[in-house]
């Protein structure tokens, strides 16, 4: 079949080359026999509203538990947030030293931490503006009889 007769059929059931055929109404997309409108499979990322990330900039204190060797140490952060990027700066050096990240709406935090790259997140529980617990996986993940965690509990 020659591509003009394919464009042909097109257009009457959709449009041809992405434009409606009736001046004005949108284009539609086939789903099955179903046919749907293209503007409304394309809704721009802000109308899936959540619940606003919460305010965490400041000073903080708390502990780190290094899941490897087991040591518990105390320690002050200082968190910088500007919309939704973040730098947590502590009093550790080395490990868990500085992370720079972003967060998300409902609190879900995404960092990476300058001393081996590692990612570290919220993964028991979202932050909030005073209380915010980080972890990074130290063993894999996917096994979970070897689970380790070293983990960066805040509050103030």
């Amino acid at each position: 079949m020659c591509v003009a007769a394919v464009c042909a059929v097109v257009a009457g059931l959709a449009g041809c080359g992405g434009e409606s055929g009736d001046g004005g109404a949108p284009a539609l997309s086939l789903l099955g026999s179903r046919q749907q409108p293209v503007e409304s499979t394309n809704q721009p990322a802000a109308a899936a509203s959540g619940p606003a990330a919460p305010s965490i900039g400041g000073s903080w204190r708390g502990v780190f538990l290094d899941a490897t060797t087991g040591a518990r140490r105390g320690l002050t952060a200082s968190i910088t947030q500007d919309g939704d990027a973040v730098t947590i700066d502590t009093s550790l050096s080395g490990l868990g030293g500085y992370f720079t990240g972003t967060i998300r709406s409902g609190g879900f935090l995404w960092l990476s931490d300058a001393w081996d790259g590692e990612t570290w997140t919220t993964l028991g529980g979202a932050a909030s503006g005073s209380y915010i617990v980080i972890q990074d996986y130290v063993t894999n993940p996917d096994d979970p009889d070897e689970l380790l965690l070293n983990t960066i509990e805040l509050s103030r």
